[in-house]
């Protein structure tokens, strides 16, 4: 019964949550992409320039982060699914047939793959998005001189 439970419950209702957010964010940013492109085509009928920038560079502007927000939801559920894989289906495998047994050190890969979701995800959204990028490269720097300052100072 724990298998079942950690083989379904965990990684496929996570996987089901996922992927609802995703699809659910992409419906919400494309359906505030067609307003905003719908606002700023009827007020370029009234005015073509107010604040010195034409409406196209707004527009590409928010086109650009809507792009970069569906990367990294793509990146991240792709990663998500192709770490927890292997894990589902040996836990599976193991509940319906109860005498597989897969090699311990097939067992340890599997369990260590998806559990090093969570660390693959730290890279993927340093690759991108170059504010959080920006903000752990701060983060290093100072847990680093804080520490050679301790070291210094002993």
């Amino acid at each position: 019964m724990f298998c079942i439970i950690t083989g379904l419950y965990v990684p496929l209702l996570s996987g089901a949550i996922l992927i609802f957010t995703g699809l659910r964010i992409r419906w919400t940013l494309r359906r505030r992409h067609n307003v905003h492109v719908g606002l700023c085509q009827n007020h370029s009928q009234t005015s073509s320039i107010t604040d010195g920038t034409p409406r196209s560079m707004s527009q590409r502007s928010t086109t650009r982060g809507t792009r970069r927000t569906l990367k990294i939801l793509t990146f991240t559920s792709v990663a998500y699914f192709t770490f927890w894989f292997p894990y589902v289906i040996i836990t599976l495998t193991q509940a319906v047939y109860s005498s597989f047994q897969p090699p311990p050190g097939v067992e340890f890969a599997v369990m260590w793959l998806a559990n090093s979701n969570s660390a693959v995800n730290v890279f993927i959204y340093s690759s991108t998005n170059t504010q959080f990028r920006r903000q752990c490269v701060r983060l290093a720097s100072r847990l680093c001189c804080s520490r050679l300052s301790c070291d210094l100072s002993s």
